[in-house]
């Protein structure tokens, strides 16, 4: 995402998933959470609409979001 994403775009992500995909303490991080899941398949579910959302809604502005997640060295 862009250094300084638009709050406009948090706000669209903020209503479109209730409150659940919000700026990490790095702006250009968006984090998302899930309900607690029963199963598996349901914690997909969630995650896979979560990140539905944020690509739609980062796409009208003209930005495009990449997974990462941390890795610990050996």
């Amino acid at each position: 995402m862009a250094a300084e994403p638009p709050d406009e775009l948090f706000a669209a992500l903020h209503e479109r998933t209730a409150g659940r995909a919000f700026p990490e303490f790095l702006r250009a991080q968006v984090e998302v959470a899930t309900p607690v899941c029963r199963d598996i398949a349901e914690a997909r579910r969630e995650l896979s609409g979560l990140r539905k959302a944020v690509i739609e809604e980062a796409g009208r502005f003209g930005l495009a979001p990449i997974a990462a997640r941390a890795t610990r060295s050996p």
